[in-house]
């Protein structure tokens, strides 16, 4: 999880538009990815080992 809350996104490479900023959307895509990383491996098909 750590490696996915050190990953930052350029926000220069998003769009602001009136429904959020491109800092908005950066903050969002590593909250997202962050929750991603800890709830799959309790989502990993059975026989597969955990993380």
């Amino acid at each position: 999880m750590q490696a996915a809350a050190a990953v930052k996104m350029d926000v220069s490479a998003l769009n602001s538009d009136i429904h959020a900023t491109a800092a908005y959307r950066a903050n969002l895509i590593s909250v997202l990815t962050q929750r991603g990383v800890t709830q799959a491996p309790d989502q990993a098909p059975v026989g597969l080992s955990k993380i």
